[in-house]
């Protein structure tokens, strides 16, 4: 079977976008830019998390990392590009750590259902990639099952309960083992874009998004469970 690539996420285009930019990282984060020690940074109840030059600063239990290739923005969203090169800018160019306001998001694992929205919706989703199975013969039967199954009962010469059988057993297998996309924490984040994709830009392997009150309320009573919550809560930091 043929596989693809995991997603690359938002990251390429803001790139792109941020090397016409020419901000200066005091314009827009002045208590942040100098890399205070910490004891100047924002006091207790806050909690530092450290990235490579970057030092999140958040709520325990409440944060996640984001990983470069699962970190969006929500659709429509417009960058500043003077901002988001002022961000990167100033934190690759940074001699000492750089305290910065961890951004608000929202968090979810990627399960079978996510992968089928995203190839459907993939131009509103805004990403170079929709995720993926790790394998274009289940990605097919997300989107299209009677089609597909249909292509796999000719192909070998079996009933279509079988290939759907066998797709389902597939699909099980690869849900289990993290094929893809599978199983990964996909990140949106709602408030502190240029704060989030900069530090990305600026050399940054990682950063901690707080998440949203809401979400983290329904995560922690139970509320509306969903798919992967228990991989959700065991990620909070």
């Amino acid at each position: 079977m043929l596989k693809r690539r995991s997603n690359p996420g938002h990251l390429p285009g803001l790139a792109d976008l941020a090397e016409w930019g020419t901000g200066e990282f005091e314009d827009y984060y002045p208590s942040s830019a100098s890399g205070e020690i910490f004891e100047e940074w924002p006091s207790p109840p806050h909690d530092y998390y450290s990235g490579r030059r970057v030092v999140w600063i958040g709520t325990e239990g409440r944060m996640i990392r984001a990983q470069p290739e699962y970190l969006q923005h929500i659709w429509g969203n417009i960058f500043d590009q003077d901002k988001l090169a002022a961000v990167a800018s100033g934190i690759s160019s940074a001699t000492g750590p750089v305290g910065i306001i961890a951004p608000y998001g929202q968090a979810g694992v990627i399960d079978p259902v996510r992968v089928k929205e995203s190839i459907e919706y993939a131009e509103d989703e805004g990403l170079d990639e929709p995720y993926t199975t790790g394998d274009e013969e289940l990605d097919a039967y997300l989107t299209d099952p009677g089609a597909a199954i249909e292509e796999r009962a000719d192909l070998e010469e079996s009933s279509e309960e079988e290939a759907r059988a066998l797709f389902e057993a597939e699909l099980a297998a690869a849900v289990a083992a993290g094929d893809g996309d599978l199983g990964e924490i996909a990140v949106t984040v709602r408030d502190g874009n240029h704060r989030a994709f900069g530090a990305l830009l600026g050399g940054e392997p990682y950063v901690y998004v707080m998440l949203m009150d809401n979400d983290y309320q329904r995560l922690m009573e139970g509320r509306y469970p969903l798919s992967g919550d228990d991989k959700l809560r065991e990620a909070l930091e």
